[in-house]
């Protein structure tokens, strides 16, 4: 059973305001914590609370043009602009998370990991986290670039 419209609204309004906070943070606004040496810069709070507003946009706008049965975009009788904004809020969102991801595996300074230091005698330490986050970054960025080309594609295609 597909999620009613009302549903995804909820939703989308509660991944915005879930956002809210990280994105006052980024901005100065509200107090980043200790900002030790090992604290992220303002951009990474901002970019993560952009992505969760972003996000909840982007479920409300699939809402709101009927498209919550959809697991891909917005249906194809939406208007231009609406497809437009759906697909700039997508490319943001894979964006931020690259980007997000690239600063932990390459970025300056001290990351913390933890995890199962008891799995098979493997030992989750900077090093390792460091990389999952870079192979995670650079797949990021494929799809990121993949959904750029599809979005080209689509709006250059269109006559």
């Amino acid at each position: 059973m597909p999620p009613s419209k009302r549903m995804l609204i909820g939703l989308g309004l509660l991944s915005t305001g879930m956002g809210v906070i990280p994105l006052l943070t980024g901005l100065g606004f509200i107090a980043a914590g200790s900002g030790g040496s090992d604290s992220s810069p303002p951009w990474v709070a901002l970019l993560s609370g952009l992505l969760f507003v972003f996000a909840g946009m982007a479920v409300m706008l699939k809402a709101l043009t009927g498209a919550g049965e959809s697991p891909s975009g917005l249906p194809s009788g939406a208007p231009r602009s609406l497809c437009f904004v759906y697909d700039l809020l997508v490319l943001a969102i894979a964006g931020s998370l690259a980007a997000i991801a690239s600063w932990v595996a390459f970025g300056s300074g001290e990351r913390h990991f933890s995890g199962f230091t008891n799995f098979g005698g493997f030992t989750v330490d900077t090093s390792f986290g460091r990389t999952m986050f870079g192979i995670g970054a650079v797949l990021t960025w494929f799809l990121t670039a993949a959904l750029l080309l599809d979005s080209a594609r689509r709006w250059f295609s269109r006559r």
